[in-house]
């Protein structure tokens, strides 16, 4: 959450966290509660989040490989869903909205 404590606007964005279901590791002590079966496990947080977001970038650049990371961070801005201009303290631009 935001802002930053030089009261900079952060975070730019966010991507969806919460609840993401993803492959289960052989290797996993996960608990019970977590799993939905015995290859797939129900997580949130940034380690969800992050990688949701890579992908999107994995995307982007699959279309435009000239992109850099100012560029990149640009469209993503402007891919979010509940916008907000200026960012707000929790959400910042938005939430990632992959069919934008």
């Amino acid at each position: 959450m935001g802002p930053r404590r030089d009261g900079r606007a952060k975070p730019d964005l966010t991507a969806p966290g919460a609840m993401i279901v993803s492959a289960l590791s052989r290797d996993s002590r996960r608990a019970r509660h977590w799993m939905i079966d015995q290859n797939h496990v129900a997580m949130q947080g940034t380690s969800m989040a992050c990688p949701f977001a890579t992908g999107v970038v994995a995307l982007l650049l699959s279309k435009d490989k000239t992109l850099d990371s100012g560029k990149v961070l640009t469209q993503l801005k402007y891919a979010t869903r509940n916008g907000q201009n200026p960012p707000a303290d929790t959400w910042g631009r938005g939430l990632i909205d992959l069919a934008k």
